[in-house]
């Protein structure tokens, strides 16, 4: 008998074909391994709404943390304070940002400002 199936260039025998209801790759594309550095980054940049000084305010979750955290600080609780004291050695403040980050606050918080800032030049060199 003659079949009507020519085999040859792209046209595999049908015995080697996928069969039906099967799939070529039944494992399919393994997942990636899970990258912790990237889920939380995703979590500290989904928004959250907190109040702050009685108002509430949509914020991104890593500002609602530091939030807490100066607050806790002011409170004197001694891990939060030793915490921002690093944090402000790691990541320091350039004079323009200062100047900015004084502004949106009021210029009643210079003083406290420059305070946090000598403090953290004290903290470094010890």
């Amino acid at each position: 008998m003659i079949s009507k199936y020519d085999v040859g260039y792209c046209k595999p025998p049908k015995k080697n074909q996928f069969q039906k209801g099967k799939s070529g790759n039944q494992k399919g594309r393994p997942k990636p391994p899970f990258d912790v550095q990237k889920f939380l980054i995703s979590v500290l940049k989904s928004t959250v709404v907190a109040t702050v000084d009685g108002k509430k305010k949509k914020m991104s979750k890593m500002e609602a943390y530091l939030l807490s955290k100066v607050a806790r600080a002011l409170n004197g609780e001694r891990a939060a304070d030793k915490f921002l004291m690093e944090f402000i050695t790691k990541y320091p403040f350039e004079e323009d940002e200062t100047e900015i980050w004084t502004y949106r606050v009021g210029p009643e918080y210079r003083a406290l400002v420059e305070q946090v800032k000598a403090d953290a030049a004290a903290y470094k060199r010890e």
